[in-house]
């Protein structure tokens, strides 16, 4: 409160709130009182300021305790200490205005290496991650156990208030769902019957978010000896601890659910000499509503299409073909008036039971999502296939479409689901052909394409950066459109390749 009044008193200047004493301003503690004594209230504002700044970089103010209690004292450091180098590097992203790519790509670094945040930081970096929930993925594995105490001492930075010394069964007994969630996913990987039992043991009693966040921790070692409890899971009165739970068990192809949806999606789904057959169900069952199919479909989409789209995401594809007989099978589907929703189902199926063949199948189509982000399913149908494939089918598929690169180019989208580390002839390959365009388009702005183009900068192999520029920079206009995009680029190709040379510091 006192941080906001007095942005807001800056804001609006002394002489718009008028004569008035600074304790009618700004809610003054009664910590803070006795060391504000300006001579105007211009003095007392800047005072006050200065203390503010120093408490939200401390975390909070903490209240007064007998000195017998004492305060938490911050745990001894596991991790390594980044570099001086790799600090600067953060600090300077930090300065930014806007949340930059720098940011993610050292926090990714970071993580990956295995070292933690300048203590000196922690502050800005919880904070951010307070307002920015997308960012915490990122920000968590860096904190080390300081920043992990500290994010304890604050209630808004709770989602950071992990206990990472504590053994996985004095996680679970904390009252902090993220730490209860910490170690019931440690216990999944060393004994998964006891986390079962864990979870079992709590299900009455905690709410529906609790739940669903407990049965998202059996992905890990999810095995057929869970089946029992989340065939109990899926009568549970909540929908969304019903999904995750019918997802878990779409994961077991052998499980009684899986058989159970393939056996009714097969009564529905039937090929003859004419083509494919549809039955679509003609009403929502209790036995569907129980297996966590969403009744309420979206805008502009039918109910008994979506109720059928659903079953047929959880059937394994190789029920349907194998082989060669996949293609028939997508050639049938193409010619039905549900094309839309047999693709759509087939994709998210292969996705989950990660097949690879109808992978390769289906990712040169153009599929709706209104299930699953287009963007992710096709990730995911695209890392199904080993490094080397990735890279030659994407290549493939570029030598197809030879034409001038733009957001409608059909090789735009599958360049973007391209985030793994690239090697050094993919990488050439995919340089030389952008240099093409970019030369032949300095003046043409095309947002989606330059976007994606920057992006590449995640995934090439920094030490080609010197390549590239020479290669690129001195033929560009000094003002055209793509010189920014295209300094942005290497500049990001600088970053990564500073970030590698301050782990060695």
């Amino acid at each position: 409160m006192v941080w906001e009044a007095l942005v807001k008193a800056v804001l609006l200047g002394t002489q718009r709130l008028g004569k008035r004493p600074l304790a009618e301003i700004v809610p003054l503690s009664e910590e803070m009182e006795p060391l504000i004594d300006g001579d105007s209230v211009e003095v007392e504002i800047l005072q006050t300021l200065a203390i503010a700044s120093v408490q939200r970089q401390a975390g909070r103010v903490f209240p007064r305790v007998a000195v017998e209690t004492g305060a938490e004292v911050a745990p001894e450091e596991r991790l390594p200490l980044c570099s001086a180098a790799a600090s600067r590097l953060l600090q300077e992203s930090l300065q930014e205005e806007e949340v930059p790519e720098r940011l993610r790509l050292w926090l990714g670094w970071a993580a990956e290496v295995g070292v933690r945040v300048p203590p000196e930081v922690l502050p800005d970096l919880l904070e951010m991650g307070r307002v920015r929930r997308e960012l915490r993925p990122l920000i968590l594995p860096v904190l080390g156990d300081r920043g992990y105490w500290l994010a304890r001492q604050n209630p808004d930075w709770q989602f950071a208030a992990l206990r990472l010394g504590v053994t996985p069964e004095e996680a679970w007994g904390e009252e902090n769902l993220p730490t209860r969630v910490l170690g019931l996913t440690q216990m999944r990987l060393t004994n998964p019957e006891r986390a079962r039992e864990w979870v079992r043991g709590v299900w009455e009693r905690h709410k529906a978010g609790d739940r669903t966040e407990y049965l998202k921790t059996f992905e890990q070692g999810l095995t057929a000896a869970d089946e029992p409890f989340l065939e109990v899971a899926l009568g549970d009165k909540s929908q969304q601890v019903r999904e995750m739970a019918a997802r878990l068990l779409t994961q077991l192809p052998e499980s009684e659910f899986v058989q159970r949806v393939t056996g009714w999606v097969c009564q529905r789904l039937v090929r003859s000499p004419q083509g494919l057959k549809v039955m679509l169900p003609e009403t929502m069952t209790p036995q569907m509503r129980g297996d966590g199919v969403r009744e309420k479909s979206p805008a502009k989409v039918p109910p008994q299409p979506w109720w059928f789209l659903q079953q047929l995401a959880r059937v394994p594809p190789r029920v349907w073909a194998q082989g060669q007989e996949i293609e028939a099978w997508l050639g049938l589907a193409q010619e039905h008036p549900l094309w839309e929703y047999l693709l759509e189902g087939w994709a998210i199926a292969a996705m989950i039971h990660q097949d690879r063949d109808w992978a390769r199948c289906l990712l040169r189509l153009e599929i709706p999502g209104r299930l699953e982000a287009v963007q992710e399913r096709d990730r995911r149908l695209l890392h199904s296939l080993p490094l080397e494939e990735r890279e030659a089918w994407i290549l493939g598929h570029l030598q197809a479409h030879p034409e001038r690169m733009s957001k409608r180019h059909p090789s735009l989208r599958l360049l973007q689901l391209c985030d793994w580390p690239w090697s050094d002839g993919f990488s050439r390959a995919i340089f030389q052909r952008f240099r093409g365009d970019i030369l032949g388009s300095q003046d043409h702005y095309d947002w989606a394409v330059r976007s994606t183009f920057r992006q590449f900068s995640y995934w090439m192999n920094p030490q080609l950066e010197g390549e590239f520029r020479e290669s690129l920079l001195p033929q560009m206009k000094p003002k055209s459109y793509w010189r920014q995009t295209v300094e942005q680029f290497l500049d990001l190709l600088v970053f990564r390749e500073g970030l590698g040379e301050g782990n060695g510091e």
